[in-house]
C-alpha cells in the first residue's frame, strides 16, 4: 500500500463517500493524511459561527497546511445560548399548554449531547486568523464577505476590533500566502473597503480578483466621498497587483460614476479575463474611460464579458436600454478593441441598432472567436439568421449560447449548415409570444424526425424554455437527428447520454 504515490490514493479517497473514508482513516497513516485533507482544504466560516475547538485546530501547522481554499464572512453573532432559548419560547408563545415549552427548553438546558458549544468572539476570530496566517503555506483561494451587522465595526476607527480587521488583509499579504494565493474575493462596501485594503496589502502570486461594491447603507452618501475612496482606497490597491494581474471582475450594487476610476488604472500587461457585466447594476453612465481601459489591453485581452441590464429590474425602461446602445455603439467605434478577444458575452439590447451592433462586434472578433454568450434579447428566426451569417465566418467557434422566440426546425438546419464546428449549444426559447411568433413550432417533432445530421459536431445541447418544459418526444426527436450529441439537457439538467438512446 507504501507503494502507491499520494496522489493515487487521493483520488480513490475523492470516490469515496465522507462516511466511508472516516471509517477507514484509522486504517493507516495515508488514510488519516487523506481525511484530514479532504476536510480541512475547503474551510468556510463565519466569524459569529466558529467554536473555539475548530480555532484551536486551526492554531495546529499540521491543520493550517492543508487548508487551500477559505471563504470568511464577517459577522457578528446576534445569538447567544440565552436569545437562542428565548426565541424558542417566542416561537412557541401561541401555543396554549405552555408546559411542552417548558419542558422542550428545560431538555435543551439539560441534556448534555444538545448543549449548545460556545461560539468564539469576533476579535478571537480575527485574532487566530491574523496568528495562524503564515501557516497556511497552501492557501490558494481567499474569500472575505461583509455583512450589516459588521459595518461599525469596519468603518469606524475607535472601534477596538478596527485596527484588527484592518491588518487582516495585510497579514495574508504579507506571509507566504502573500506569493501562494492565486484567488481572491471581496466583497463590502466602499466604507468596508476603506478598512480592509486601506493598508495596501500586495498579493505577488495572484491571478484573480474578484472585487464586489454593496450598496452603502451609512448616512455619508456624497458623491466627493465615494470618488475620494475609489480614487485614493480602491485604485491604489487595484494597480499594485497590475504587474502580475491575469482575471479582473468588478460588480457595483451602487450609483457610482466609475469614469475616474477606470481612467486612474494603470496598465495590467497580464490581462486576459475582464468581467464588467454587474459593474453598472444602479446606473446609466458608461464612462468612455471604461472604452479605453479595454482598448489599452487589447493585445492581451481574451475574454470579455461587456455590461449587461438586469431584465427582471430594468427590462421596460428603455432609457437604460438606449444608455447601454450608445456606449456600445462608442465601444465598437474604437478600432483597438476586441482584437485577440477569443470569448465574448454581450447583451446587444432591446433596441433596433443593438442587432447591428452584436453583428458588428461578430466580424471584428471572427479571427479568434472561440465562444460567445449573447444574453437578454430574444431574436425572430429572421434575425437569428443574420446572426448564423455572421458566426459562419468565426472557424474557431466552439460554444454557443443565445435566445430565440421561436423553436423550429429550420434553425437546426442553419446551425448545422453554418457552424457546422461548435460543440456546445445553449438556447432559450420564448413560450410568452404568441403561437404565430415564438415558442415551439407546432410541427418541430415530426419535422426533426425527417432530420439527420450526420455531418455536425455537436456534443453538448441544451435547450431552455422559458417558464416552461420541453415535451420529451422533442427531446428524443433532437437526440435521434444529431448522432454526435453526448449530452442533452433542459434548463441545464441532465436528460440523457448517447449510449442511452441508442435502440
Amino acid at each position: 500500500m507504501g507503494d502507491f504515490p499520494p496522489e493515487i490514493w487521493l483520488h480513490i479517497a475523492n470516490l469515496l463517500s465522507v462516511q466511508d473514508l472516516y471509517q477507514l482513516r484509522s486504517l493507516n497513516r495515508t488514510f488519516f493524511n487523506l481525511a484530514l485533507d479532504i476536510k480541512w482544504k475547503d474551510l468556510r466560516f463565519s466569524t459569529s459561527g466558529i467554536s473555539y475547538k475548530d480555532l484551536d485546530r486551526l492554531l495546529d501547522p499540521f491543520i493550517a497546511r492543508r487548508v487551500e481554499t477559505m471563504y470568511i464572512s464577517l459577522y457578528l453573532d446576534g445569538h447567544s445560548r440565552r436569545k437562542y432559548l428565548r426565541l424558542i419560547t417566542a416561537m412557541y408563545s401561541r401555543i396554549r399548554d405552555a408546559t411542552i415549552i417548558h419542558d422542550a427548553i428545560d431538555f435543551l438546558r439539560k441534556r448534555p449531547s444538545l448543549r449548545f458549544i460556545p461560539k468564539a468572539a469576533f476579535n478571537d476570530v480575527i485574532n487566530t486568523l491574523l496568528a495562524v496566517t503564515p501557516q497556511m503555506i497552501n492557501l490558494r483561494e481567499l474569500t472575505i464577505k461583509t455583512s450589516y451587522s459588521v459595518r461599525p465595526l469596519l468603518s469606524q476607527s475607535i472601534s477596538a476590533s478596527y485596527p484588527l480587521l484592518r491588518n487582516l488583509l495585510s497579514t495574508f499579504s504579507g506571509s507566504v500566502c502573500g506569493h501562494t494565493l492565486r484567488k481572491l474575493w471581496l466583497e463590502a462596501t466602499l466604507d468596508e473597503f476603506s478598512t480592509l485594503v486601506g493598508s495596501n496589502p500586495s498579493f505577488q502570486g495572484l491571478q484573480r480578483l474578484d472585487l464586489v461594491l454593496k450598496e452603502t447603507q451609512s448616512e455619508t452618501d456624497h458623491v466627493d466621498y465615494d470618488r475620494n475612496l475609489l480614487m485614493n482606497i480602491l485604485a491604489p490597491f487595484l494597480n499594485g497587483l497590475s504587474s502580475h494581474l491575469e482575471e479582473l471582475s468588478l460588480k457595483s450594487y451602487s450609483s457610482f460614476d466609475l469614469s475616474d476610476f477606470f481612467a486612474s488604472l494603470a496598465h495590467f500587461p497580464c490581462l486576459t479575463n475582464l468581467d464588467v457585466r454587474m459593474a453598472f447594476y444602479k446606473t446609466l453612465r458608461y464612462p468612455t474611460s471604461m472604452t479605453e481601459f479595454i482598448a489599452r489591453h487589447s493585445e492581451t485581452l481574451q475574454a470579455l464579458a461587456l455590461p449587461l441590464i438586469l431584465l427582471q429590474r430594468f427590462a421596460p425602461d428603455l432609457e437604460f436600454h438606449e444608455a447601454l446602445k450608445d456606449w456600445l455603439v462608442e465601444f465598437i467605434a474604437n478600432v483597438r478593441v476586441l482584437d485577440q478577444v477569443q470569448m465574448l458575452e454581450i447583451y446587444p439590447t432591446r433596441t433596433p441598432e443593438g442587432l447591428d451592433v452584436l453583428l458588428r462586434c461578430i466580424r471584428r472578433t471572427s479571427k479568434n472567436l472561440r465562444e460567445i454568450h449573447i444574453r437578454g434579447r430574444f431574436f425572430t428566426p429572421q434575425e437569428t439568421n443574420l446572426i448564423l451569417d455572421g458566426l459562419s465566418h468565426c472557424d474557431n467557434l466552439n460554444s454557443l449560447a443565445f435566445n430565440t422566440l421561436k423553436l423550429e426546425a429550420r434553425l437546426f438546419d442553419s446551425l448545422a449548415s453554418k457552424i457546422p464546428q461548435v460543440e456546445r449549444i445553449v438556447m432559450m426559447i420564448e413560450n410568452q409570444a404568441s403561437e404565430d411568433d415564438g415558442g415551439v413550432s407546432p410541427s418541430f417533432t415530426e419535422a426533426m424526425k425527417e432530420r439527420r445530421y450526420d455531418s455536425w459536431n455537436l456534443k453538448h445541447l441544451q435547450v431552455k424554455p422559458k417558464g416552461g418544459l420541453l415535451d420529451s418526444n422533442i427531446l428524443y426527436a433532437l437526440a435521434r437527428s444529431i448522432p454526435s450529441l453526448q449530452f442533452l439537457g433542459e434548463n441545464a439538467v441532465y436528460v440523457f447520454r448517447r449510449n442511452e438512446t441508442e435502440s
